[in-house]
């Protein structure tokens, strides 16, 4: 188990019993990821996200005001959705911006990457689920009666996240980012450990834990603590639904 007699996990359930009727969590996620960002000290630069999906936070990062978002996803499938989700929003906040006209936010830019991210590059076995957001480069120890992590073993571009960072579009560099996001379903610490240059940048990180078993070779949050506390953080804020859980990291 994750949770230890120094840390306390906050449940999501008395916050989603306060939403409006027929909002889900996903409606006030600017709201409430405004606020754990200003709580922090974080300012609203550039994002990485690993484990983008099909992009269900496109929007979320242009109403937050990033200017800049890398959105790494390595499901073919999927990875194609992410793109078209990303470039619909660029063209969106484009319209906007010229809409509004002088003293309009600039418009958000997007980039994406597909390819998995660990502690090394190359190539690696990954485990596509029935459920895309849920795949990962672990296996798989959890079954649910719906099937949605029933799997079928694919092979996947690694790359590190110092490696993304120097491939960056023209005009891009790594001091743009100031936050980082890893929804990559129990590859968290492998990231991490592949991203030195990323952890000297970044102000905040946002990453999600395994509070039941659901894959092998869990890590432990004692780990994320010990390995990030190298860098200069350390954990202020976990919440946890169901199996799974979030932490995040500042910057001392």
């Amino acid at each position: 188990m994750l949770q230890t007699q120094t840390f306390e996990y906050k449940s999501v359930e008395p916050l989603i019993a306060t939403m409006p009727p027929g909002y889900k969590f996903k409606d006030v996620q600017p709201s409430f990821f405004d606020s754990l960002l200003h709580a922090n000290d974080v300012p609203i630069g550039g994002v990485i996200h690993l484990g983008a999906n099909w992009g269900q936070e496109v929007w979320m990062y242009t109403v937050l005001g990033f200017r800049r978002a890398l959105m790494v996803e390595p499901v073919p499938e999927v990875f194609a959705r992410l793109t078209e989700a990303s470039s619909a929003m660029s063209s969106y906040a484009r319209a906007q911006h010229e809409m509004i006209g002088a003293g309009a936010r600039p418009p958000i830019e997007f980039h994406c990457v597909q390819c998995a991210v660990a502690d090394r590059s190359g190539t690696s076995p990954f485990f596509r689920t029935a459920m895309s957001m849920v795949s990962s480069l672990s296996r798989p120890v959890i079954r649910t009666e719906d099937g949605r992590y029933d799997y079928e073993e694919i092979e996947v571009q690694i790359r590190t996240l110092d490696d993304l960072m120097r491939t960056l579009p023209d005009g891009w560099s790594a001091e743009d980012f100031t936050y980082l996001r890893m929804n990559i379903q129990n590859s968290e610490l492998l990231a991490l450990k592949g991203g030195a240059d990323v952890l000297r940048q970044v102000r905040g990180i946002f990453l999600e834990v395994n509070v039941r078993p659901r894959y092998e070779n869990q890590p432990e949050k004692e780990e994320f603590d010990r390995l990030l506390g190298e860098f200069g953080f350390d954990c202020t804020f976990g919440m946890a639904r169901g199996n799974v859980g979030n932490l995040f990291y500042r910057r001392r």
